[in-house]
């Protein structure tokens, strides 16, 4: 009988620690992109916590586009159930930075200058080193010397 409590009472307190819960912030326009995901940690049935994650660090100082979504997933409940839901609940926090663009006008001249350049290659090579044969060819093109 001892056994069976015992085993009802882990059941029970898996089932509640494992509560899930879901929420997506969207700012500005939000954004798609790659998450970084960290955990937002709570102590005694999350009453201690600041729940602050800093957006701005993860990312950059322009925020004006990002998605965070936070979540209690069903790993944050399992490990809340092995240490004790009065001690530490974790949540599961991604954040989605948006896209920094913008337009740049070259004009031909301009253009032609930034391929011809010996920085245009080593840029290639370390960016794309797969397209350098392509760079060489529009080197060639453009009239610059290998």
């Amino acid at each position: 009988m001892k056994k069976l409590a015992l085993t009802l009472l882990a059941v029970a307190s898996l089932a509640t620690a494992t509560g899930c819960m879901r929420y997506n912030i969207k700012v500005g326009k939000g954004a798609t992109g790659p998450a970084q995901t960290v955990w937002d940690h709570h102590f005694l049935w999350t009453l201690v916590g600041d729940g602050n994650i800093d957006v701005a660090a993860i990312c950059g100082s322009d925020v004006s586009d990002a998605t965070i979504h936070i979540e209690r997933t069903f790993v944050d409940g399992l490990l809340t159930s092995l240490i004790g839901g009065f001690i530490w609940q974790p949540s599961t926090v991604q954040v989605s930075c948006g896209a920094k663009s913008g337009a740049v006008a070259v004009n031909d001249d301009a253009a032609r200058k930034i391929v011809a350049s010996p920085e245009f290659l080593a840029m290639v090579d370390e960016i794309a080193p797969d397209r350098l044969d392509d760079a060489h060819q529009v080197q060639l093109i453009v009239g610059a010397t290998p």
